[in-house]
C-alpha cells in the first residue's frame, strides 16, 4: 500500500511539473507525507511565479457573463491552467457566483483541476462553494482514489453535503469493465442489422441486462447513440487484424481485453496462439459465460493488472515465448490511462519478440467532448490519454498504418448525415499531429523502430 501511494505522489509530481515521472523518481525515498506537502509548496510556488499572468485573464473575463465564461474555460482550457488561475482570473466578490455555475457542472471537471489549485486558495473559498459541488468533488475525487487532494476539501464536507449526495443517481459506469459490457452490447447491435460490418453472435450474451442498459440510456450523446464510434472502431481494427496476419504474425496478445470475442467470431488460423489479459474478476465472468464455446484458434487467458509494470513484463515473458511477429491489442484501453502509465506501456512493449502495436487513439478535444458529454456517467472511467502529438508521443515506434474513425464512419455510412459532411475537412487534423483542437480520432498500427525496411 505505501508503494503505491508513494508511485501515485510520484505521478501527481511529475503532471503538475509537466515532466515524465522518471526525472522526480529519486524523490520517491522522502515518503508519501514528505512528497504531499512538497507537491503542495510546489503548486502554492507555481499560482505565485505565474499570478500577474493569470491576473490578466480577468481582461478577457469581464467582457463575458460567469455563467458563459465558467463552462467555456472548462472546455478549451486545461486543467491545469485552469486550478493554477482559480483566484487571480477572478476578484473576491465574483468567486462565489463562480462556484454556484460550478455547482451546475460535471464534478468530474472540477476534479480534473482541483490536483492544481492553490491550497490558499482552497482555506480562502472553500467555505463559500455549494454543499452539493463539495460532495460531487469529493466523492469523484475518492472514486480516482485521490485521497490526498480530497482531504483538502473534507473540513468543507457538512451534513447538508452529506445529504444533498444521496439524492444523486449512481453513474450507469462504475469502472473501465463496464466499458466492455457497453460496447459489447453496441456488437450486438450491430451484428443484427442487415448490412453489418461484422457479425458477433456472442455479443448479446456478454453484455448482458447491465450492458443493454447503458446502451440504451443517457450515456453516450444524441448523435451517438446508435454506438457507431464503437462499431467502427471495432472494424477497423477487425481489418488490421487481418491485415497483420497476412503479413506474418504469429502471435496476437490483446490487453484489457474485455469481452472481446474475435478468437470466437473471426476466420483466424487454427495454428495461431492467442493470448488475452485483462482483470481476475471479469476474465472468470467471460469464462464462465463462454464455457460451452470453442475459439477457432488456440486461447489462453490470464489474469493480469496491465497497469502493473511487473506483472505485465511477467505474462509478456510468457504470451511471447517463442513468437516473432507478435501483435500486441490494446483496444479501448489507453485513454483510460494516464500519460506516465501509457508510457510505462509503451516501454514494456519494445522488446524483440513485438513487431506491431494494434490501438486506437484521440485527439485532445475528443477527450474533452467524451469527458464533457459523458462524464457525469462515466464515473471512475473518464478519460485521461490524449495527446496532443499523436503517435509521436510512442516513442521507439513508427505509425505503419492510420485509420480515421470520422472517414471510415462515413464510407460505411453509420455516422449521423452531418458528420459525413465533415469526415473529410482538414479541421479534424492528422494522426501524427492532431494538435489541441483537432477532432481526430482512430486506429493506429504502430510498428517498432527495429523492424524497419
Amino acid at each position: 500500500m505505501t508503494e503505491r501511494v508513494v508511485r501515485e505522489e510520484i505521478d501527481k509530481l511529475a503532471e503538475l511539473l509537466h515532466v515524465p515521472a522518471e526525472r522526480v523518481q529519486h524523490l520517491a525515498h522522502l515518503g508519501y507525507d514528505n512528497l504531499l506537502a512538497l507537491r503542495q509548496r510546489v503548486t502554492t510556488s507555481l499560482a505565485d511565479k505565474y499570478d500577474e499572468e493569470h491576473r490578466r485573464l480577468r481582461l478577457y473575463r469581464r467582457s463575458v457573463p460567469l455563467r458563459v465564461a465558467v463552462p467555456l474555460a472548462a472546455k478549451i482550457l486545461p486543467p491545469r491552467l485552469i486550478g493554477r488561475a482559480a483566484a487571480s482570473a477572478l476578484d473576491d466578490s465574483e468567486m462565489e457566483r463562480a462556484l454556484r455555475v460550478l455547482s451546475g457542472m460535471d464534478p468530474g471537471l472540477v476534479a480534473d483541476a482541483a490536483p492544481y489549485i492553490d491550497p490558499r486558495v482552497i482555506a480562502r473559498f472553500a467555505h463559500l462553494a455549494p454543499p452539493a459541488l463539495v460532495h460531487g468533488l469529493m466523492m469523484e475525487l475518492l472514486r480516482r482514489n485521490d485521497f490526498s487532494t480530497a482531504d483538502l476539501f473534507a473540513d468543507y464536507l457538512d451534513e447538508s453535503a452529506l445529504g444533498a449526495g444521496r439524492a444523486v443517481n449512481e453513474p450507469l459506469i462504475t469502472n473501465v469493465s463496464d466499458t466492455a459490457r457497453w460496447v459489447a452490447a453496441y456488437r450486438a447491435i450491430e451484428s443484427a442489422r442487415p448490412d453489418a460490418l461484422f457479425v458477433d453472435p456472442l455479443a448479446a450474451r456478454l453484455a448482458g441486462e447491465r450492458g443493454r442498459a447503458i446502451a440504451e440510456g443517457p450515456v453516450a450523446p444524441r448523435g451517438g447513440r446508435s454506438g457507431w464510434p464503437q462499431v467502427v472502431r471495432t472494424k477497423l481494427i477487425d481489418d488490421l487484424i487481418v491485415d497483420s496476419l497476412a503479413h506474418g504474425c504469429d502471435r496476437v496478445v490483446n490487453l484489457a481485453a474485455g469481452l472481446d470475442t474475435r478468437p470466437y467470431r473471426m476466420d483466424l488460423p487454427a495454428e495461431l496462439l492467442w493470448h488475452e489479459a485483462d482483470l481476475p474478476a471479469l476474465l472468470a465472468e467471460k469464462d464462465e459465460l463462454l464455457a460451452d464455446e470453442k475459439p477457432c484458434c488456440g486461447l489462453v487467458r490470464t489474469p493480469v493488472d496491465v497497469t502493473d509494470t511487473v506483472a505485465l513484463t511477467a505474462f509478456l515473458d510468457a504470451a511471447t515465448e517463442g513468437a516473432h511477429r507478435t501483435l500486441v491489442i490494446t483496444e479501448g484501453l489507453l485513454p483510460y490511462l494516464t500519460p506516465t502509465q501509457v508510457s510505462a506501456l509503451c516501454g514494456a512493449l519494445r522488446r524483440p519478440e513485438i513487431r506491431w502495436w494494434l490501438l486506437d487513439l484521440y485527439s485532445p478535444m475528443m477527450r474533452q467532448a467524451v469527458n464533457l458529454s459523458m462524464g457525469r456517467h462515466l464515473g471512475s472511467a473518464r478519460w485521461h490519454f490524449a495527446p496532443a502529438d499523436g503517435v509521436r508521443f510512442f516513442t521507439g515506434w513508427t505509425a505503419v498504418d492510420t485509420q480515421s474513425l470520422f472517414e471510415a464512419a462515413a464510407r460505411w455510412n453509420r455516422s449521423p448525415k452531418p458528420l459525413r459532411l465533415h469526415a473529410h475537412l482538414p479541421g479534424l487534423g492528422t494522426p501524427t499531429k492532431p494538435g489541441q483542437l483537432s477532432l481526430w480520432s482512430g486506429a493506429v498500427r504502430l510498428q517498432q523502430d527495429r523492424f524497419e525496411g
